[in-house]
């Protein structure tokens, strides 16, 4: 199953000074469907920093730590990953996407590799 998770600091501003809230209302008000996902490595916070843009470049957010640090993982020096956006709404405003990485298949495929390395399969 996909991952769905609400993005973490939708309400702080941008470098460039643009709000993230003033970012939300504009993708939600265009109906843009799409982000990309990008690990940031040299984070000042968190190794496992992955920002979460809009189909213009611009950040909303970022991923909640706990999923951050297996998504970064999966990312890392790779492409920027998709995502679909499933809701913006709430004030303050919240956004909640969808990720398609399954991570119960991932498990079970961890599981059997192990047991097919300790001879158990």
């Amino acid at each position: 199953m996909p991952i769905k998770t609400k993005l973490a600091a939708v309400t702080r501003k941008n470098n460039d000074g643009v709000s993230r809230q003033e970012l939300l209302r504009e993708v939600k008000h265009r109906g843009d469907q799409h982000v990309t996902l990008e690990h940031e490595e040299n984070n000042t916070y968190s190794d496992h920093a992955v920002a979460v843009y809009d189909i213009h470049g611009k950040q909303l957010g970022y991923l909640k730590d706990d999923l951050a640090t297996d998504i970064a993982g999966r990312i890392k020096g790779q492409a920027p990953a998709k995502a679909k956006i499933l809701d913006i709404g709430g004030d303050p405003l919240e956004c909640e996407i969808e990720i398609p990485f399954d991570k119960k298949a991932e498990e079970k495929t961890k599981m059997k590799e192990a047991l097919n390395g300790w001879g158990w399969m």
